[in-house]
């Protein structure tokens, strides 16, 4: 199951790289961005990717990395967020894919994916 994930995501993450990029914030340390070709709303949600390219490559228990993109999908409606995987890139190419799976989770005010909501939920 993981392997066809990381499948996915590696395929989904290199059609995303193809893709148009809108940058949310740009500050010293990252830059947030999402993406708008692949974007899809279905009632009061917003399916997406989303997407933090750092200035300086980090590390971490999963490896080094200089960006870090997810799958999410925002409720509009109730001001959630689910995710649906997770990948970290160095260089443009996908280093790790995790098996991010979650739902309902309450998008904080704030934080950075409350900065995509009010993006993408006008």
């Amino acid at each position: 199951m993981k392997s066809a994930i990381a499948a996915l995501l590696m395929l989904t993450a290199g059609a995303a790289n193809a893709s148009q990029w809108t940058t949310l914030a740009q500050g010293p340390v990252a830059s947030l961005v999402y993406e708008t070709t692949t974007l899809k709303r279905h009632g009061t949600h917003v399916l997406l990717w989303v997407r933090v390219n750092y200035t300086q490559p980090r590390q971490d228990i999963t490896g080094r990395y200089n960006a870090q993109m997810w799958r999410a999908d925002i409720d509009c409606a109730t001001d959630t967020i689910g995710f649906r995987g997770s990948s970290k890139l160095l260089g443009g190419k996908i280093v790790y894919a995790g098996d991010l799976q979650t739902d309902g989770d309450v998008i904080q005010p704030d934080s950075t994916f409350y900065t995509v909501e009010q993006a993408v939920c006008k």
